[in-house]
């Protein structure tokens, strides 16, 4: 950490944040005034506030920048960025981000970003559930759920993620590409920063218990697209 002027970070959880920066070893105790941390994690956005606090009055810069894309946009530098910081932290941290991001956007002060991100995750993972309904719907109802999604994929109802998610829904091929587990914790999160500020938000909470079902049985590593099969359940209560 003496040695560089941009340090990154991107692990699963905000305490591991916070040690890996802050903690006894963390890499602030050995970093030089002036050097930026960069952390595309996906973590509490209050702490993250807190982190940003702390380095700011040890003389460091911080940016909050989780990502979305998945595996695939990180192999083809086509992230999505979402970002919070100072405008002068931000403008300094996309000379090193745009090396693999497609898009970046500054949300607004330290984290902002993550704001941002859970934000995507609500809107993501109710959209999984709403098309492992949809097609459950479909499917108990005896069309084709494939028919189905050909014919309304295009449609208004349609988004990326129901391209994404669907076929393997149909296949019933629950081989991991977004693990279950990743949004089991980012809907946590979301449901833990929405108790904070007294918000209702009843599918997020839905979904919530839905991830919650998927961790307890013990399928946090199989993909996302899980919560298909987790309506069998449901169906034969």
């Amino acid at each position: 950490a003496q040695n560089v002027d941009v340090i990154i970070t991107n692990v699963t959880g905000t305490a591991d944040v916070e040690a890996i920066l802050l903690g006894d070893s963390g890499a602030s105790h050995a970093a030089n005034p002036g050097t930026l941390f960069i952390d595309h994690s996906t973590i509490d956005p209050a702490r993250t506030m807190d982190i940003a606090r702390q380095l700011g009055e040890m003389g460091m810069m911080f940016v909050d920048a989780p990502v979305s894309g998945g595996v695939w946009a990180s192999e083809e530098a086509r992230l999505i960025v979402m970002q919070g910081g100072s405008t002068q932290a931000c403008e300094q941290a996309n000379q090193v981000i745009e090396c693999y991001a497609k898009a970046i956007t500054r949300v607004g002060n330290a984290g902002h970003g993550q704001i941002a991100k859970l934000s995507n995750q609500i809107a993501q993972t109710i959209t999984i559930e709403g098309v492992a309904e949809c097609l459950t719907f479909a499917k108990t109802l005896g069309a084709d759920p494939n028919a189905v999604f050909q014919a309304i994929k295009d449609g208004m109802g349609g988004s990326q993620m129901m391209s994404l998610m669907a076929p393997k829904m149909i296949a019933e091929d629950f081989e991991p590409g977004i693990e279950a587990r990743l949004h089991a914790k980012d809907v946590g999160i979301a449901c833990d920063t929405v108790a904070d500020q007294h918000l209702s938000l009843p599918c997020l909470e839905f979904v919530h218990q839905q991830y919650q079902s998927i961790m307890e049985n013990g399928l946090g590593s199989r993909d996302s697209s899980i919560l298909f099969d987790r309506l069998k359940g449901l169906k034969q209560r």
